[in-house]
């Protein structure tokens, strides 16, 4: 009996596409402010490191699978944030925070894009709205790239889920100095 691995994963990659929405909305806080306090302190010390960590992946001067991979799995991580039973962030408290965390993956208006519909600024601290994440990147399935410039490669990805059917995300990578950057997603 054969095993198709990519079966598994499309069913493990829809299974996550379900159960996080209900994570933003399900989310229960516990424990004491203080206990809430260290852990906001060691989840915001986690993205600092995914963000080093992903900085070292991605320099070089060829754009690899690896570093496409490190590139849009760190923006998605740091779209998706931890928060609270009221939808608050826990570890931002601005859009302003939140763009700076995506200074190492994206540029700021192609993050801006996504904080505005995503996330809501209130005196009290940053909320997310309760909804899915967008489609996105499959590390599992195939893709076209093409070296637009010595610097600037577009990824151009075919992808069919439950959630979303059939849809083409294309992601324009740009190279500064040793560092690539997503600079442009479109759909």
């Amino acid at each position: 009996m054969r095993i198709n691995w990519r079966q598994k994963y499309i069913k493990l990659v829809i299974g996550v596409a379900i159960i996080l929405p209900l994570i933003f909305t399900l989310q229960a806080t516990t424990g004491t402010e203080r206990a809430e306090a260290v852990g906001q302190h060691k989840a915001s010390e986690t993205v600092l490191e995914n963000a080093k960590k992903a900085e070292g992946k991605v320099s070089g001067k060829n754009l690899t699978h690896e570093q496409i991979v490190s590139l849009t799995g760190g923006f998605m991580d740091t779209l998706v944030q931890e928060i609270d039973n009221q939808n608050r962030v826990k570890n931002f408290n601005t859009k302003s925070e939140l763009l700076n965390a995506f200074k190492s993956i994206t540029t700021k208006e192609v993050a801006s894009k996504y904080v505005d519909f995503y996330f809501i600024e209130r005196a009290n601290g940053l909320f997310i709205k309760p909804t899915e994440t967008p489609p996105w990147f499959n590390a599992a399935n195939s893709y076209e790239k093409v070296e637009e410039s010595k610097n600037t490669v577009t990824v151009k990805q075919h992808n069919v889920t439950d959630l979303y059917g059939s849809y083409t995300i294309n992601f324009e990578f740009t190279r500064t100095g040793k560092q690539w950057k997503i600079t442009d997603i479109a759909y």
